[in-house]
């Protein structure tokens, strides 16, 4: 039997206290996610505990080892999710309850790191607005736990132990986390054998502990102070260096909680402070000073024993927080929500979890709880299939908003005809769409706002002559092939880019390329640094700022692209609107509490003006004097003089604060039908020379 921990229970506290502060003022906490990293390695601690000394005891059971977790995660996290849905229900849109049930479906199947990572793309929904985002990291220790029995069971058939090839396997995850973290931060993120290693430490910490094994007939664990059964090295209990240890371990972790951002790249290397932090006030000792004294102190001990409902009840609360009222959002609102996980964290231990405890031994309670569970699977994938319940909208303007808002499927992406003609190099792109089974004349290159002109352009009867491929991908600036990119798809930027510079180049039938993309302008004019991060190579060959190395890019392109005969045109961004789309029909749901009347759902005019101003700048100096490029304004389309509003009549111009929905891009198509068909029409060269003051085309 496992000696019961005080200090692991104070050392719970402060991770979900970490947790909790970071999600509710990230500005005061901006390194409180490390807590997470802490709860991994306690998890894995624990775990290898008890599965290592069964499994020497010769008493360990699947069944009963399964058994005992879901009963010890299931009741909570199936409360929480439903009740989730169920305020949903009643506040959600129909895209946003479907990707809930989505949600629900992988949490319950403890795969929602898996969905996270595949939805970390340009069109995923802010993660402030999923109430089941949070539960990534118990899928992950999840699908430890069901890994972990048979690796030990393996490792205890080698000769040699299990502390060594368990610390082997640890740092082959480490070395394979720093890695993947390099190239693509946000998917090691979610992936559980990136994030393996750290619950590995903590097993590896359990077993060190364990080892040399103690033969039959000699004292037990109780016998030495704090307990050997702990699972921490003997002799460092009650020296001065186990509360060194312990002292060291709180500093770092205090370090990270207000040291780190979520700017870094993470987890990576970054994460070795938390799990070393963990690692160092475990191995400590109950008996250390700062374990015993404040660790254990009762205040901590009960927010450990309640720190799993808490956690599973803080985020959802702040999410529908954000998504049902962010309008009425404040630090006191937040500190209230806090509270009130505190006071549902509680009832949920002492009211669910703590009872089922008292009947571990009875088949009911486990046969209700996994009932229970497939409840919470089936009515997510119910929402889910039925397109997130869009009969809960009585209003049929508010439905069709609505429809807008998610008019894009997910087979407007990525087509056959597509993929075949490409082949295998376009696999990593985002959006790879052919309009038709024949030659592309048209081809259309930038991010995810050059891919949403495909539905327009290739819809559009005049243009029924011409054939429309899109290769883009989301984050990637349109500069292609000139080494810029978003930093964590950098290398998938640069791949993406070459490839569609290399079709346009070498496809005859292209005649023109229609490029586009969406500037991220800071305050500072001057420094237009599109959100993204440029090569070594090319930020040394660019004295200047990034607005100047992003002018030399752009030109460097055009040059490629006119000098083989091509034409471009560059279609100028659309208004980046100061609010999420659904306050505008927020009023149509009795527990949507922020909504905008109909006069309010627009940009002025006079700010998206500003607001594209520097990037214009940009495109002119860049295409100045050269024959055959053009710059296309859709402002001319899709705003008046006065305003730039989110819907024409009872239709949505936008299914976001930025992407254009069909009909938007229905419309700016009719625009660019101009330009493509004077295209047609004659050379490359007829088009106006001069884009700085002749070739703004405003049609």
């Amino acid at each position: 039997m496992l000696e019961y921990r005080p200090d692991i229970d104070g050392l719970r506290a402060l991770a979900v206290l970490a947790v909790l502060l970071f999600h509710a003022f990230p500005a005061w906490f901006p390194g409180g996610f490390i807590g997470v990293d802490v709860f991994f390695v306690i998890s894995g601690y624990l775990i290898g505990n008890i599965v290592s000394r069964d499994l020497t005891a010769a008493r360990f059971r699947f069944a009963h080892f399964y058994a005992r977790r879901a009963l010890r995660i299931l009741p909570a996290l199936t409360v929480v999710m439903l009740t989730v849905a169920v305020i949903s229900w009643y506040g959600m849109f129909p895209g946003e309850y479907k990707l809930l049930g989505s949600h629900m479906v992988a949490a319950s199947l403890f795969a929602e790191n898996g969905l996270l990572a595949q939805e970390a793309g340009y069109f995923a929904q802010a993660s402030n607005t999923k109430p089941l985002m949070h539960l990534w990291s118990l899928s992950i220790e999840e699908q430890f736990y069901l890994a972990f029995p048979l690796l030990l069971i393996g490792l205890k058939r080698l000769r040699g132990g299990v502390l060594w090839p368990l610390a082997g396997i640890a740092l082959l995850s480490l070395l394979s986390c720093a890695v993947l973290t390099h190239y693509d931060a946000e998917h090691a993120f979610f992936n559980p054998l990136a994030r393996a290693w750290e619950i590995l430490f903590g097993a590896v910490l359990a077993e060190l502990g364990n080892w040399p094994a103690r033969p039959a007939g000699t004292a037990p664990a109780s016998a030495y102070p704090g307990g050997q059964a702990a699972g921490a090295v003997p002799p460092l209990r009650a020296s001065r260096a186990g509360s060194a240890m312990a002292a060291i371990g709180l500093l770092l972790f205090l370090g990270g909680v207000f040291g780190f951002h979520p700017r870094l790249q993470y987890p990576g290397l970054w994460a070795m402070l938390p799990v070393l932090a963990a690692l160092l006030i475990i191995a400590a000792g109950a008996t250390a000073t700062l374990n015993r004294r404040l660790l254990a102190h009762p205040w901590l001990r009960i927010g450990g024993r309640i720190s799993y409902p808490l956690y599973l009840w803080h985020w959802p609360l702040l999410s529908l927080l954000t998504l049902l009222a962010a309008d009425h959002d404040s630090p006191w609102l937040r500190l209230l929500v806090l509270a009130a996980s505190v006071a549902l964290a509680l009832l949920t231990y002492h009211g669910i979890e703590r009872p089922l405890q008292r009947q571990r031994q009875s088949r009911l309670p486990l046969l209700a709880v996994v009932m229970s569970a497939l409840l919470v699977t089936t009515a997510g994938a119910d929402i889910y299939l039925r397109d997130g319940l869009s009969f809960r909208l009585k209003d049929a303007r508010a439905a069709r908003y609505t429809f807008g808002m998610a008019s894009f499927p997910d087979s407007a992406l990525r087509n056959a005809a597509c993929e075949n003609r490409l082949g295998p190099a376009a696999q990593n792109a985002q959006f790879c769409m052919l309009s038709k089974a024949a030659e592309p004349t048209v081809m259309l290159i930038g991010d995810s706002t050059a891919w949403e002109l495909y539905s327009g352009l290739a819809q559009e009867p005049l243009l029924s002559t011409e054939t429309f491929l899109s290769l883009n991908h989301g984050l990637c600036v349109p500069f292609l092939g000139y080494g810029l990119g978003s930093r964590n798809t950098l290398s998938t930027c640069q791949a993406i880019g070459s490839l569609a510079l290399k079709v346009a180049l070498q496809t005859p039938s292209i005649r023109t390329v229609i490029l586009a993309a969406n500037p991220r302008i800071p305050d500072d004019a001057t420094m237009l640094d599109f959100g993204y991060t440029p090569t070594p190579a090319s930020a040394a060959a660019t004295p200047a700022s990034r607005g100047a190395a992003a002018q030399l890019a752009l030109r460097g392109f055009a040059e490629a692209l006119l000098g083989s005969g091509r034409r471009l045109v560059v279609v100028v961004g659309n208004p980046q609107f100061p609010f999420r789309l659904a306050e505008c029909v927020a009023s149509h749901l009795p527990m949507r509490f922020d909504s905008r009347g109909a006069e309010s759902c627009a940009l002025s005019r006079q700010d998206f003006d500003h607001q594209r101003e520097p990037y214009l700048a940009l495109l002119h100096a860049a295409l100045n004097g050269l024959a055959g490029a053009s710059i296309v304004d859709t402002a001319a389309t899709l705003c008046t003089d006065d305003a730039c509003p989110v819907a024409r009549g009872k239709d949505l111009l936008y299914v976001d604060d930025l992407h254009l929905s069909t009909t938007g891009s229905a419309l700016v198509a009719r625009q660019l039908q101009h330009e493509l068909c004077s295209a047609a029409a004659g050379p490359a060269g007829a088009a106006a020379s001069d884009p700085a003051s002749a070739s703004v085309a405003s049609k």
